[in-house]
């Protein structure tokens, strides 16, 4: 399949969001015709960033710099992807960027809009006005800005001549269509019709005035509103020019004269809609700005009218600023009683605690900025669905619940890798499915859309393991429909006195909040529930899978790390020890406390994560250059990230920790590796209701010389007192013993375990750790 890879470029003010809007309207359309345009957040004014992000990252000054290891992973996807033969990214950050990604791809194509540069002059002026604060009336420059037609021929002149698209801007009153010139680069004129849509409204001659005089206050509180409502406004009104007729006629003087240099650039047809486009200025009234109180004051009677919370607010902005600001022009019509601004302070401290209320209550995460790479829009919405909690005895090898319904596709269910003992097998269904089939029919179903969030599972690793994946395809759903509510099941619950409510594993709503979904979104279903649509998407990493998860998972999880600020800080420690040493009883190794001291002397900070926060921890993995950790939950932690560039050691408390962790982490990391040489011993920790012994609450002995030669040789560092960790060891297996064994002797079903127990540490005292204590094992 010969593969093309399209950039448009922009760049600014050419009309992008009205293409953005367009396309990721079409989506699903354009991937029918093997177009892939990757999802990305549109507001609800229609604008949009386009796909910058995914292929840009910010660079130090916090401005999109190309991503050279991003820009790879989204073209090798898109190359292996056989259904597709056209990527298309959109964003005007490309434009200046645009050289770094012909380097990238030479064969790469290019799309971007030329449009009349006195025209430009005047739509950057306006923008400057509704987005950047500008206050100022406009001053027209000498002579004119070429710079983004000069940067284009410059990029035309690095390609071959058919990878360059170059096109006149249209205006929605022009013949043609700009949204019609991309679909004919992509070979599609006889399947899509687009019709014209303005988006990003350029302000009317009274908005502009208005927001110019506002402009000197602090508007951050009614912005958007503000924004939205002289938008509004501004549709269908009259054009109007700010230049007067003597620099007109210089600036097309100019303009007449530099062309010949850019004739290549574009078609005859389309040159002459550039000549056109100062034409049609010449023909415009004429307004000027000192002259604009008229018409400012009949749009403040206007928002009195028709948005008085709006107005009522801008006028306790103006009077409690109005002192210290210079013109005051309109003040007077920013007037309101003591009655009315009592009611603008309510409305401003409702709006407040609301807020604060969503974020300290219901801890509200920031908005999703971005949709997942469109390999993730994997959800599929399923009609009335039977939604079964998991029932007692449910765990994640045996799930008993989740959902029933007529046309449900397999990847509902849920699935797990089998042990490592038992080789590479698939991923195997570990839905207890006759048991769902059992459950009683529901009467009705609940209106609305639904996501599928999945079982939880109380234990944390297997809660990070199992339990989140699917939700990369939320935002996405997100995008095309309103979700009402993210649905998990729980598989425990605990007695509050009277009341029974769901056990969630530590760290849950922090957890789903860094992947985008809100305490307040959250549907926890403890009986059987029916609903009218609820969407489904596969999970995107699977409990003990071999292989690594894909580019894209990775992708969507440095999204999340970006939203949630995850971000490297030279203020945290670059060589890390994440410690066990407070859980010797409940999955540790013998003798960790020598390793976390010697460590600590060669530089490294401890670490113990369990006091920290999940997000300050991920800062932590993200800012080191060098990571030591005993194997726990902190392995699983690390899922959450997309990439980190510290080397990481693992130092392993199971034999086949690697098998199960070494993909995981590779994929975020370039350097990873596990010491394993070790001796593990019986579990003398029960489960009292299921007097069975808890295998990962056993204690470990890792080999003492074999480790001081591992850390010489891994991490460059000597010195490793082997005899003294040797000497811990002997101290740290009769304290793991006689904490467990003496009720383990009660019990009928386990108490052979401490003889077990014994026998083990009797064979390891021979080969590794030396003579154990006299009567070590002898109990009160």
């Amino acid at each position: 399949m010969n593969k093309r890879i399209i950039f448009h470029v922009g760049p600014p003010k050419t009309g992008s969001s009205a293409i953005q809007h367009f396309l990721h309207q079409h989506r699903q359309q354009l991937r029918a015709h093997s177009v892939l345009y990757p999802a990305h957040s549109i507001d609800k004014n229609g604008i949009s960033s386009g796909n910058a992000r995914e292929i840009c990252s910010p660079d130090s000054q916090g401005r999109l710099a190309l991503d050279r290891s991003k820009l790879t992973s989204v073209i090798n996807a898109f190359n292996a992807d056989p259904t597709v033969s056209v990527l298309l990214l959109s964003s005007e950050s490309f434009f200046r960027i645009i050289h770094d990604l012909i380097d990238a791809v030479p064969a790469a194509e290019f799309i971007c809009f030329l449009r009349n540069p006195i025209e430009f002059q005047l739509s950057i002026y306006n923008q400057s006005v509704k987005r950047h604060a500008n206050s100022k009336p406009f001053v027209p420059g000498k002579t004119l800005n070429m710079g983004q037609w000069e940067n284009i021929l410059k990029a035309s002149n690095r390609v071959a001549p058919q990878n360059i698209h170059c096109f006149a801007y249209k205006s929605y009153e022009d013949h043609g269509n700009i949204i019609d010139d991309v679909i004919s680069v992509l070979g599609l004129s006889t399947v899509f019709s687009a019709e014209s849509r303005v988006v990003n409204v350029s302000y009317s001659f009274a908005a502009l005035e208005l927001k110019r005089w506002l402009n000197q206050f602090n508007l951050d509180a009614v912005q958007a509103e503000l924004d939205a409502y002289l938008q509004l406004c501004s549709k269908d009104t009259p054009r109007y020019r700010l230049l007067d007729d003597a620099t007109l006629a210089t600036y097309a003087s100019q303009l007449q004269s530099l062309a010949g240099k850019f004739t290549g650039l574009l078609s005859a047809e389309d040159w002459q809609l550039i000549g056109t486009a100062t034409e049609k200025m010449a023909a415009l009234p004429l307004l000027k700005q000192e002259q604009s109180s008229a018409e400012s004051r009949a749009l403040i009677t206007k928002m009195r009218s028709e948005k008085p919370a709006l107005y009522r607010a801008l006028s306790l902005v103006v009077e409690e600023a109005s002192a210290s600001v210079s013109n005051h022009s309109l003040c007077e019509h920013f007037t309101i009683s003591s009655i009315e601004q009592w009611r603008a302070k309510l409305a401003g401290a409702y709006k407040y605690l609301l807020s604060r209320g969503k974020n300290l209550i219901n801890q509200t995460t920031p908005a999703i900025t971005e949709c997942p790479p469109d390999a993730l829009d994997t959800a599929q919405q399923v009609k009335q669905v039977t939604v079964i909690p998991q029932l007692p005895g449910s765990g994640p090898a045996n799930v008993k619940g989740g959902l029933r319904a007529e046309s449900l596709p397999d990847f509902a269910h849920h699935y797990r890798f089998a042990a490592v003992i038992y080789g590479s097998k698939p991923a195997e269904c570990a839905t207890n499915v006759a048991l769902l089939a059992s459950q009683p029919a529901v009467k009705r179903y609940q209106k609305g859309e639904y996501f599928y969030g999945g079982p939880i599972f109380s234990n944390f690793g297997h809660f990070i393991a199992e339990s989140v994946h699917r939700l990369s395809a939320l935002p996405a759903v997100q995008q095309r429909v309103g979700i009402k509510k993210v649905i998990f099941l729980p598989q425990h619950y605990r007695k509050l006195g009277k009341v029974t409510k769901p056990a969630l594993p530590p760290h849950f709503y922090e957890i789903l909040q860094y992947f985008g979904v809100a305490r307040s979104q959250l549907h926890i279903s403890e009986r059987v529930e029916g609903f009218e649509s609820l969407w489904v998407a596969p999970q995107q990493s699977y409990f003990r899978d071999r292989g690594p998860v894909s580019a894209h998972y990775k992708t969507f999880l440095q999204q999340c790390e970006a939203r949630a600020g995850i971000d490297v800080s030279a203020q945290l420690p670059q060589k890390l020890y994440i410690s066990r040493t407070p859980y010797l009883l409940r999955g540790g190794f013998a003798g960790e406390t020598v390793i976390e001291q010697y460590l600590e002397q060669q530089g490294f900070a401890v670490f113990r994560p369990e006091n920290y926060p999940i997000t300050e921890q991920l800062r932590h993995y993200k800012s080191a250059s060098e990571i030591v950790l005993a194997e726990g939950a902190a392995l699983h932690v690390m899922e959450l990230l997309g990439h980190t560039d510290a080397r990481i050691t693992v130092l392993q408390r199971r034999q086949n920790t690697d098998q199960i962790f070494r993909p995981l982490l590779s994929a975020r990391c370039n350097d990873v590796d596990f010491f394993g040489e070790l001796t593990e011993l019986p579990s003398l920790f029960v489960n009292k209701q299921q007097k069975s012994a808890a295998h990962g609450s056993a204690l470990s002995v890792l080999h003492g010389n074999a480790l001081k030669q591992y850390l010489q040789q891994r991490l460059g560092i000597g010195d490793f007192d082997a005899e003294a960790f040797n000497a811990q060891i002997r101290q740290d297996i009769p304290a793991y013993y006689r904490a467990y064994a003496p009720e383990l002797l009660k019990i009928p079903e386990v108490k052979d375990l401490p003889a077990s127990f014994v026998r083990h540490v009797t064979s390891l005292q021979q080969q590794q750790i030396g003579q154990m204590p006299a009567n070590w094992d002898l109990l009160d």
